[in-house]
């Protein structure tokens, strides 16, 4: 009996990192817990958490890698739009003080 797969290349299976950030972001988005309706996992993310996992498993890496680009870059500019400011905090210089306990 003929292999059938030969001449097929052997679908790649997705690095273990990539799988899981995926699964993560397929339960809710990462910034804020929404589900916008314009994400490409909004439709993923009504799914049984089994079928949400076996849809990450049937991801190609080129699928799975442009729905992280597109992730990265949503993120990016959600965190644009919603960057805090950071002030500098000076923390006070502890040597000088005398030591004493919490109950003092």
């Amino acid at each position: 009996m003929p292999n059938s797969s030969i001449g097929r290349p052997k679908k790649q299976d997705l690095p273990l990192q990539l799988k899981q950030s995926l699964f993560g972001i397929s339960i809710e988005c990462p910034f804020d817990g929404s589900n916008p309706d314009g994400c490409p996992l909004c439709a993923i993310r009504k799914l049984s958490l089994k079928e949400r996992f076996e849809w990450v498993s049937r991801l190609t890496i080129e699928e799975a890698t442009a729905i992280w680009a597109k992730h990265e870059k949503c993120l990016v500019t959600k965190e644009g739009v919603h960057s805090l400011r950071i002030v500098p905090v000076k923390i006070p210089d502890r040597s000088s003080q005398s030591s004493q306990s919490c109950g003092d």
